[in-house]
C-alpha cells in the first residue's frame, strides 16, 4: 500500500517543478503507460500481484527522477527491462526500453555512462528499475484522476493475496499427500526439505533430516550412481534419473526410482529437487522374475533330456545341449530348422497332425514316440512330449518340447518282442505266434477250392540221441533240423518250434490233400539227410501229422488234430505222414486231451500215491511198499499209470511228477517208521519208487533226491529206486555216474521188469544195483508152464549168484506163492498179498498180517 504522505509530496512537487521536468515526466509516463497496459494484458492470473506491487515502488522512483536522479534510473530501467525479458518472457517490456532511452537523452549522459558499468554488475538493482518503470503507470493515473484510489488498490491486493494463499494451499496439499518422496537438497548436499512421505516410507521425521547429508541415506554401493545422476544435470537436460537403495530407520534397505532436477539458479530453491518413488516391491518382483528366468534357463540348458522351443510353423527357435546331442547337431545349427526336416518320413504325418491340433487348441499337449534322422543317416528314437505356451488371451504363441532318447529301450523292446514271438534257440516262431498266425489265416477270406493245413512234425527217437550224445548235441541237432525245414517250406508258409523236437508248419492256399502230402514228403526228405554234428554224423527221421481245415475248425483244434495224427504216424512205424481222420484218430485225440489235462494235474493236486506192500516170503512180514502214482481225473475218474505215464514221458512232465511222487512217498513212509519204531521191534519199512529214463538222464537227479531225503527226514537206506533195463542202457556212462551218486547218498537201487529188456550179465556186473524185480509176465505161468518156471528159477539163481536180491511182482494165486517160495525168491508183491491203497485207507501202523489190504472193501485194481 502507498502511504498518504507520498501523495501530498507529489502534489507539492508538481507546483514547483520546471516545465522541462514536466515534459520528461509526461514522456516517461506515456512509455510506462504503454508498458503497463501491455504488461497487464500479457501477464496471467499468477503475475498480477507482482505487477501491482511494482506500481507502488515506481511511485517513489518517479519522484526521485524529478529531483535529478532521472538519468541514473533510466539506465537502470533499460537493464531492468532486459532482465524482465530474460526472467519472465514479457514481450511488452520491449517498448519501454525504447522510451527509456529517449528519457535518458534528456538527462545528463555523462552521469549515465559513469554509473552504467556499476549497475550492470548489480542484478538486484536491475530488478528494482523494472519495478520503478512499472510504478510510473500508477503515478500517471494519479495525475489524471487527481486522487489516489487507495481502497481499490487495497481490494485488488487482498484479492491477489487470497489467490496466492489458495495456490499455496493447493501446492501444500499436493506435497503433503503425495505418495512419492520430495526432497530439496542444497548445493552443499544437505537436506533442506523433505515431504511427509519421507517419514511414512523411510521412518525418519522431517526434523531429523534437516541439514543432514542426503547421501547418508543412500546405500554405499549406490552412492556413485546418485552422484553421476546429479553430475549429468546440464542446461539441455536438467532432470536425470537413477535407481538407488535408501536406508530405513530400522536398518533395512528399500529401492527407489530417483529423479533429480537442478534448480540451483532458482533463488527460492538454490539446489536440487529430488523425486523418489518406492519400487521395492517391483524390484522384488523383478528379482523373483529374474530368479525364475534363471532357473528356467538352467533347467532348460542343463536338462538331461532334450528340450526345444518351436514356433507355430514348426521351426526351432531354441534348443538345449541335450537336444542338439540327441539329433547329432550343434545348437546353432538347429536354429531355424523345421522339425519335419529332422523327422523320419514315416513319422511326419502323425507328428504334423498333432502339432496342428495343438495350434488349434484342440488338445493341451501330446506325447508320441518318433524317429529322427541324424546327419550321418542313423536313426534315433525319442519319446516326445509337447505342450503349448499361450498368451493372456489363451492363444498359443509357441510350443515347448521334451525329447528323451529311447533308442536303447526301443531296441530292447524290439528284441523282447522278437523273443516273445520266436524260439530263442532256432529263431523260428514259437507256439503263441504260430497259434495267432493260424487264427489270422482262418479268419481271412478263402479263395475258391483252396485249403489250409497244419503239419505237426516230431523227430523219431530224438530222446535216444539227446540222452546218448548229450543235451548240447541234441540242441545242435534241433537247430540243423529247424534250418532244413525253414529252407524247405514255401514262401508265405509259417514254421514254428513248439518245444523239444516238435515243429509246426502252416500251409495256406493249397489245392488239396495231394499238395499237402507233397510238402510233407519234402519235409521228411530234408530231415532224413545225414546230419554232421561236432564230432559225429547222425541220421534221424520224423513223423508228421496233418490236419486239414474244414472251414469250421479253430486254431487249437487244428493243432490238436495234427498232434493226434502225428502220434498215429509214430504208432504206424514212424518216418511217415498221416492225415487226421476223425473216425480213425478219435482215441489219439482223447490221449492228446489227457496229455493237456496232465499239465494242470500237479497244480490242481489231482495226483495221488497208492502203496502196495512188499512181503518177505520167508517170514511173511511186510518189509516195505512200492509207491504207485494215480491220477484222480476230474472227468474220467481214477487213472492208473498206464493211462498217462507215457504221455508224461513224451511231454517232459515225468520229471516233476516223479519228484512229487518220491517226496510224497518218503514223507509218508517216514511217518509210518516213526510210529513203527514206538510199537514194534520189526525192521524199518522200505519205500520203493520208480525212476523214469528222463529222470535218470537229468544230471541234477542225485542232488534232487538228496534234497527230498533231507526235507522229509527219512533214512536214505529206507529208500529204493527202481529203474528199467531200457533206462539203464540208453547212456551207459552217464547212467553209471548217476547210479554211483545215488548209492553214495545211501539209497538202494533195483532193476524193474527184469527179463523184458537186455538181461545182460555185463551191466548187472557193472551197475551198482542190489535187486532184480522179475516181470509179472514170468509169474503168470508158474505151476502150469514149465518154461516160465525154468526162466524164473534161472533169474533167481542168477540174482543170488551176483549177490542180488530177487523180488517177484504180480503175485496173484497161492500156487504162484508156493512156487516162489520153493524157488528161493526173497520178496514178492501182488494182489494176493494186497492191492495198492491210498495212505488214508491204511492204518497208522501197517500190520504184518496184511489184514488192512486184504479186507479193505475198496481195493484198487
Amino acid at each position: 500500500m502507498v502511504p498518504a504522505f507520498w501523495a501530498a509530496r507529489r502534489l507539492d512537487l508538481i507546483s514547483t517543478t520546471p516545465l522541462w521536468l514536466v515534459f520528461a515526466l509526461l514522456v516517461a509516463g506515456v512509455a510506462a503507460t504503454s508498458t503497463a497496459a501491455a504488461l497487464w494484458a500479457e501477464v496471467g492470473q499468477g503475475r498480477r500481484l507482482w505487477a501491482r506491487v511494482a506500481v507502488h515502488i515506481a511511485s517513489i522512483t518517479a519522484v526521485m527522477y524529478a529531483i535529478g536522479w532521472g538519468p541514473m534510473l533510466a539506465i537502470g530501467l533499460i537493464f531492468g527491462a532486459v532482465d524482465a525479458i530474460r526472467l519472465t518472457g514479457l514481450r511488452a517490456v520491449t517498448p519501454a526500453i525504447v522510451l527509456c532511452v529517449a528519457a535518458l537523452a534528456l538527462g545528463d549522459g555523462a552521469i549515465a555512462l559513469g554509473i552504467a558499468p556499476t549497475l550492470v554488475a548489480q542484478p538486484l538493482v536491475h530488478g528494482l528499475a523494472v519495478l520503478a518503470a512499472l510504478g510510473v503507470v500508477f503515478t500517471i493515473k494519479l495525475f489524471e484522476r487527481g486522487v489516489i484510489e487507495t481502497e481499490t488498490v487495497e481490494a485488488e491486493l487482498r484479492h491477489s493475496e487470497s489467490e496466492l494463499r489458495q495456490s499455496e494451499q493447493r501446492f501444500r496439499a499436493l506435497i503433503q499427500h503425495a505418495s512419492d518422496i520430495i526432497m530439496v537438497i542444497g548445493l552443499d548436499a544437505n537436506v533442506r526439505y523433505v515431504s511427509p512421505a519421507f517419514e511414512a516410507i523411510l521412518g525418519y521425521p522431517a526434523s531429523e533430516t534437516t541439514n543432514m547429508s542426503g547421501l547418508e541415506f543412500v546405500h554405499p554401493d549406490d552412492i556413485e550412481a546418485v552422484r553421476a545422476a546429479i553430475a549429468q544435470n546440464v542446461p539441455s537436460a536438467r532432470t536425470t534419473g537413477a535407481e538407488a537403495r535408501m536406508r530405513h530407520r530400522d536398518g533395512h534397505w528399500r529401492w527407489f526410482d530417483l529423479l533429480v532436477t537442478d534448480l540451483s539458479d532458482d533463488p527460492s530453491v538454490g539446489g536440487w529437487v529430488a523425486n523418489l518413488r518406492d519400487v521395492t516391491e517391483r524390484k522384488a518382483s523383478e528379482a523373483a522374475l529374474n530368479q525364475a528366468q534363471e532357473a528356467f534357463r538352467h533347467a532348460f540348458d542343463d536338462a538331461a533330456i532334450g528340450m526345444g522351443l518351436v514356433d507355430l510353423a514348426g521351426r526351432i527357435l531354441r534348443s538345449n545341449r541335450a537336444m542338439a546331442a540327441l539329433l547329432g547337431r550343434t545348437q546353432d545349427e538347429l536354429v531355424g530348422v523345421e522339425i519335419r526336416d529332422l523327422t523320419h518320413p514315416d513319422d511326419r504325418a502323425i507328428s504334423n497332425e498333432q502339432r496342428e491340433r495343438l495350434n488349434r487348441n484342440e488338445i493341451d499337449s501330446y506325447r508320441l514316440e518318433k524317429r529322427y534322422v541324424r546327419p550321418d543317416g542313423s536313426l534315433v528314437w525319442a519319446a516326445l512330449s509337447v505342450s503349448a505356451v499361450r498368451n493372456l488371451a489363451g492363444d498359443p504363441i509357441y510350443q515347448i518340447g521334451q525329447l528323451e532318447d529311447i533308442t536303447a529301450r526301443k531296441a530292447l523292446a524290439d528284441r523282447l518282442a522278437y523273443e516273445a514271438a520266436h524260439d530263442s534257440m532256432t529263431g523260428l516262431a514259437n507256439r503263441t505266434t504260430f497259434t495267432e498266425r493260424v487264427k489270422t489265416a482262418l479268419a481271412a477270406p478263402r479263395k475258391h477250392n483252396r485249403t489250409l493245413a497244419v503239419l505237426f512234425i516230431d523227430l523219431d527217437h530224438f530222446k535216444v540221441v539227446n540222452d546218448s550224445l548229450g543235451h548240447a548235441f541234441g540242441d545242435e541237432l534241433v537247430v540243423v533240423v529247424a534250418q532244413r525245414l525253414r529252407n524247405t517250406i514255401r514262401p508265405g508258409d509259417v514254421i514254428a518250434r513248439f518245444g523239444g523236437d516238435e515243429f509246426m508248419v502252416l500251409c495256406n492256399n493249397l489245392t488239396g490233400v495231394k499238395a499237402v502230402r507233397a510238402i510233407a514228403r519234402r519235409l521228411l526228405q530234408a530231415v532224413a539227410e545225414p546230419i554232421s554234428l561236432t564230432t559225429d554224423e547222425v541220421f534221424v527221421t520224423a513223423s508228421i501229422g496233418i490236419a486239414i481245415s474244414n472251414g469250421e475248425d479253430t486254431a487249437e483244434t487244428l493243432v490238436r488234430h495234427a498232434d493226434a495224427a502225428m502220434y498215429q504216424a509214430k504208432s504206424d512205424g514212424r518216418a511217415r505222414t498221416v492225415v487226421f481222420e476223425p473216425d480213425r484218430h478219435g482215441s489219439a485225440d482223447a490221449a492228446l486231451r489227457i496229455g493237456t489235462d496232465l499239465h494242470r494235474a500237479l497244480e490242481r493236486n489231482e495226483l495221488a500215491v497208492h502203496y502196495q506192500p512188499i512181503v518177505d516170503l520167508r517170514t511173511g512180514r511186510v518189509i516195505g511198499f512200492e509207491a504207485l502214482v494215480r491220477w484222480n481225473h476230474p472227468e474220467r475218474g481214477l487213472l492208473e499209470p498206464d493211462d498217462f505215464i507215457h504221455l508224461a514221458e513224451e511231454n517232459g512232465l515225468i520229471v516233476p511228477i516223479g519228484a512229487w511222487v518220491l517226496e510224497t512217498a518218503c514223507r509218508q513212509t517216514a511217518r509210518w517208521q516213526t510210529i513203527r519204531d514206538r510199537t514194534t521191534t520189526a525192521a524199518p519199512l522200505v519205500i520203493n519208487v520208480n525212476l523214469s529214463p528222463r529222470q535218470l538222464a537229468d544230471p541234477r537227479l542225485a542232488s534232487a533226491v538228496g534234497h527230498i531225503i533231507d526235507k522229509t527226514g527219512i533214512d536214505a537206506t529206507a529208500v529204493c529206486l527202481e529203474l528199467t533195463e531200457n533206462a539203464l542202457m540208453q547212456n551207459v556212462e552217464s547212467t553209471n555216474e548217476a547210479l554211483l551218486a545215488l548209492r553214495h547218498l545211501g539209497v538202494h537201487l533195483s532193476i524193474d521188469d527184469f527179463g523184458t529188456g537186455y538181461s545182460s550179465l555185463s551191466y548187472l556186473k557193472r551197475f551198482p544195483v542190489e535187486a532184480l524185480k522179475i516181470d509179472r509176465s514170468f509169474i503168470d505161468g508158474l505151476g502150469h508152464e514149465p518154461e516160465d518156471t525154468s526162466i524164473l528159477e534161472a533169474i533167481v539163481t542168477l540174482a543170488h549168484a551176483l549177490g542180488l536180491t530177487a523180488v517177484a511182482e504180480g503175485l496173484e494165486t497161492p500156487t504162484q506163492l508156493e512156487a516162489l517160495r520153493n524157488l528161493g525168491c526173497d520178496y514178492a508183491q501182488g494182489y494176493l498179498l494186497g492191492h495198492p491203497l491210498p495212505a488214508e485207507q491204511i492204518s497208522d501202523n501197517p500190520a504184518d498180517d496184511l489184514t488192512t489190504w486184504q479186507t479193505n472193501p475198496t481195493p484198487t485194481a
